[in-house]
């Protein structure tokens, strides 16, 4: 019995690390693709958005991939002294609230990994659409509540693992590494959990819906390959992208 323990313990480790390594990558090449993006803006001297850029570390792992000159604003909801100082920040919630800027004022705007906190996702959209000059660029990268991980741990009879139920733990699903596991109060402090987790189509519909209508996806991280390409509405990390 002890044996069969081990050998199941083992697996779920195996299962957990592959899972945690296919979404880290997914991950990063949605952050290269917002680079790539802003590396074909037809401008230069750019002003860039980053909504909910948190304390500046992923801001700069895809601006370092930048090529131009650029202006670099944020807001999130860290004390200022905790966030990079390259961004021009503003501290503010801005889930069913004004974006703290004029109309037309960026170049790009992105938001990655943040609409999944949002509950107000609409008006998030033509929040980030206002502020964005005429011709800008766009970008919401997210996690895939349909990415085949996240169906099959459905299946198994787990929450998905996009999910967060809890603020206090992560009960989402066997398959997570960090399964039951009770949140540290550094990481609490600010964790608003994931409010509802969009699919590739819903999010590409929102977008065009609320004012991007030529809206395009991209996509990354299937657990196998090559299907990866072939199912691109089952990876694990989505962007939508458009221009005004």
């Amino acid at each position: 019995m002890s044996c069969y323990v081990s050998v199941c313990f083992m697996l779920k480790a195996y299962i957990s690390k592959y899972l945690t390594d296919k979404v880290m990558a997914a991950y990063f090449a949605g952050c290269y693709f917002i680079a790539d993006q802003i590396n074909k803006y037809p401008k230069n001297n750019i002003k860039i958005l980053d909504v909910g850029c948190g304390d500046g570390v992923v801001t700069d792992r895809i601006l370092n991939r930048v090529k131009k000159k650029y202006t670099v604003y944020g807001i999130d909801l860290l004390p200022k002294n905790k966030v990079n100082k390259k961004i021009i920040y503003t501290k503010g919630f801005f889930d069913n609230k004004s974006l703290p800027y004029k109309d037309d004022t960026f170049d790009i705007v992105y938001a990655n990994q943040v609409i999944e906190h949002i509950i107000h996702k609409d008006r998030f959209v033509r929040e980030c659409r206002r502020v964005l000059k005429k011709g800008g660029y766009c970008m919401f990268a997210t996690e895939n509540i349909a990415s085949i991980d996240n169906i099959l741990s459905v299946m198994l009879g787990q929450e998905p693992i996009s999910q967060h139920t809890s603020q206090d733990y992560c009960i989402t699903s066997i398959l997570s590494p960090h399964y039951m596991e009770k949140y540290t109060h550094k990481e609490n402090e600010y964790h608003l959990g994931h409010k509802n987790v969009s699919s590739y189509y819903g999010l590409k519909r929102l977008a065009r819906l609320n004012g991007f209508k030529n809206a395009q996806m991209v996509s990354y991280g299937h657990i196998m390959w090559p299907f990866d390409k072939i199912f691109p509405m089952q990876n694990r990390v989505i962007v939508a992208y458009g221009r005004k």
